[in-house]
């Protein structure tokens, strides 16, 4: 019960923050430069595969409104943020092949990569064990996220990339990003180790240490959902606060933000284990550690739903609104088969209508299924690459240029 305790009072302290900082003093400014674009990517161990196909979807729209087969998606956002599963898919879209300076993989390729390999980042450590495998898991995302043999950098990556972990030594989140790897090498890991951290998840990995590329910083880390399985409003704090990268963005109404969920909450199965106890990384009932995951994406859809109100088109959340039976069982489990059903999840989303957040915790069904809110999205997006930039005032010029 403790643990629980803990990440209700972090996830309380996040949206309080949030809300004291900029929530409520960025509303409904007119935007004052090109717009500022962020893919969210929610984390959920093997939920996060119905993302799949909302990523894939996305980039073919792209493809169509540019009529370039060759566009990817980190050529028309600004930053992307992912936690758990989800980080591991943003870093992969992100990740640069060095010889040609454009993206390594295209989003059917990284998902491609992350289906076939899921077997052996979800390998049991054991017929009998309850966690997987750290060795495993760690050979895997090396050769997924290295170029050439040498493992890719956070500070490599072809845009910002947000990544989020909970770090056990400070007991606080813990942001992996691109700015402040490129800021100091004590703040810059390698990409694999960023990605194993984000996704420790508790009752599934064993808490990891990962540590800077200098030796110098190192947290030990469990999974980022717990604090952020949403890191759609970390990101957007993260775009108002960082001038560096992003010096014109001075409220929502300068940013647009596609997120993209890992479906809904599921009901425990029948006679599955609904203690809370043990310690991080043993006991940890996957069910709680759901529950949280869940809570805290869906107070962070509400939370921006409410910020982004007065500029609502600036904001698009994407869901699953049901997930297969053959993964209502059980969270912690991995099976070709569970696999499977999670990406055929993804196919049926796009076919769903979209949802979106009202005031005061209500949602609504739009008149748009997924496919046709993504599709949208995407003609927004590349709309917004090909318009010339504001003209800057003279304070704006100085921030820029000084």
């Amino acid at each position: 019960m403790e643990e629980e305790k803990e990440w209700r009072r972090i996830t309380y302290e996040i949206f309080s923050k949030l809300e004291e900082n900029w929530l409520k003093s960025h509303l409904c400014r007119t935007p004052s430069c090109k717009q500022t674009r962020i893919l969210s990517i929610d984390g959920g161990s093997l939920k996060a595969l119905t993302a799949a196909k909302a990523l894939v979807h996305l980039e073919s729209c792209i493809q169509m409104a540019t009529q370039n087969p060759s566009a990817r998606i980190p050529d028309f956002f600004d930053l992307i943020a992912g936690t758990g599963l989800g980080g591991l898919l943003a870093a992969m879209l992100l990740s640069p092949d060095h010889a040609t300076g454009r993206p390594m993989y295209s989003a059917k390729e990284a998902i491609k990569c992350v289906v076939e390999s899921s077997g052996n980042i979800f390998q049991r450590r054991g017929l009998f064990r309850r966690t997987f495998s750290g060795k495993s898991c760690d050979r895997t995302l090396a050769r997924l996220l290295s170029f050439n043999g040498e493992p890719l950098k956070l500070s490599e990556t072809l845009r910002p990339l947000l990544i989020p972990c909970y770090d056990l030594n400070s007991r606080a989140p813990f942001v992996f990003s691109r700015a402040s790897a490129r800021g100091s090498s004590s703040l810059d890991f390698e990409l694999w180790r960023v990605c194993r951290a984000t996704g420790a998840m508790p009752g599934m990995f064993k808490p990891v240490e990962v540590t800077s590329v200098d030796r110098k910083t190192s947290c030990v880390a469990v999974d980022g959902g717990l604090v952020m399985n949403s890191p759609a409003a970390a990101a957007v704090t993260h775009v108002l606060h960082n001038k560096g990268e992003f010096p014109g963005v001075r409220g929502v109404g300068d940013v647009v933000v596609l997120s993209i969920g890992a479906g809904p909450m599921m009901a425990p199965a029948v006679g599955a284990r609904r203690e809370v106890g043990g310690r991080w990384g043993g006991g940890c009932s996957p069910a709680v550690v759901e529950a949280v995951l869940d809570g805290v994406s869906d107070s962070v859809d509400q939370i921006l739903g409410n910020a982004f109100w007065g500029h609502r088109q600036n904001y698009v959340r994407i869901q699953a609104s049901s997930l297969p039976n053959e993964f209502e069982s059980r969270m912690d489990g991995w099976s070709s088969k569970k696999v499977k059903a999670m990406v055929e999840a993804g196919e049926r989303m796009l076919s769903e209508r979209s949802t979106e957040s009202l005031p005061f915790g209500s949602k609504k069904l739009k008149s748009q299924t997924n496919a046709e809110s993504l599709d949208a999205f995407a003609r927004k997006i590349v709309a917004i690459a090909k318009s010339p930039p504001p003209s800057l005032s003279p304070y704006m010029r100085s921030l820029i240029y000084q």
